[in-house]
């Protein structure tokens, strides 16, 4: 066991005291950003990409009058457009984009 050693508070001369069997070079250690899990969002949803959007995808209408809604690719690219121009000067990465999965229907004409 070693003994303990109290070093004074005022700078003192560093030479006399031998620090250097103690003393170790500092290692920088880069830990990279871990991302938490959502799994609300994550639920019954699948990561597609704004290729996907444009053109395997249709613009929803409302049923009653069939009128377009929004395009969920043009409003992707409005909001990435926007924190662009809010962010300016900074890096603003691609969106990630989950969508719900598509479903086939079993007998179209069981459907109005």
């Amino acid at each position: 066991m070693r003994n303990l050693v109290i070093m004074p508070a005022m700078a003192q001369n560093h030479e006399k005291m031998n620090l250097g069997e103690y003393a170790e070079e500092a290692t920088i250690i880069m830990d990279e950003p871990v991302k938490p899990a959502n799994h609300f969002i994550e639920a019954n949803t699948q990561e597609v990409t704004l290729n996907h959007l444009k053109n395997d995808c249709i613009t929803p209408v409302f049923s009653k009058d069939n009128e377009l809604t929004i395009n969920h690719a043009q409003f992707v690219e409005t909001i990435q457009d926007a924190a662009q121009s809010f962010f300016s000067g900074e890096q603003v990465e691609q969106a990630t984009i989950r969508a719900s999965p598509h479903y086939q229907r079993q007998n179209p004409r069981s459907y109005p």
